[in-house]
């Protein structure tokens, strides 16, 4: 005969709650943590956006849409509020060296927007030599 009583054979209830609770922290924090990454990758796909519609717009300025100093535009594209702003700042004759004169234009574009999954501003400025008229 066995040593075993009936009653030995299989895990007591407080030992499969315990079990359980376990198993419900763990998958818990893997929960946490999985949203926290989402949230993150939804910020910078968002980010990442919103470079590619500032790089686009600053190729577009001077080309197909004009640039002129002192020129403030407002665009909306999706859920965002773009502002091109425009400053001039003339050229001297050693700055232009051998170059025709011309006057430096620094072009900056900046989303403030209503999209709450990227936390900082995304804003890029250059600058263009524009010829004088």
């Amino acid at each position: 005969m066995s040593d075993r009583r009936d009653n030995d054979l299989g895990f007591t209830l407080m030992e499969v709650l315990v079990a359980f609770a376990i198993l419900a922290l763990s998958l818990g924090g893997l929960y946490q943590l999985y949203g926290g990454a989402l949230a993150r990758h939804q910020g910078e796909a968002a980010r990442i956006e919103a470079l590619r519609v500032a790089q686009s717009t600053l190729a577009e300025l001077g080309t197909s849409r004009p640039v002129t100093a002192g020129m403030t535009e407002t665009f909306h594209s999706t859920d965002e509020r773009w502002v091109i702003h425009v400053t001039s700042e003339p050229l001297s004759a050693v700055q232009a060296g051998a170059a025709a004169p011309g006057t430096w234009i620094t072009v900056a574009v900046a989303a403030s927007g209503t999209d709450t999954s990227r936390s900082e501003p995304v804003a890029l400025t250059t600058y263009m030599l524009v010829s004088p008229p």
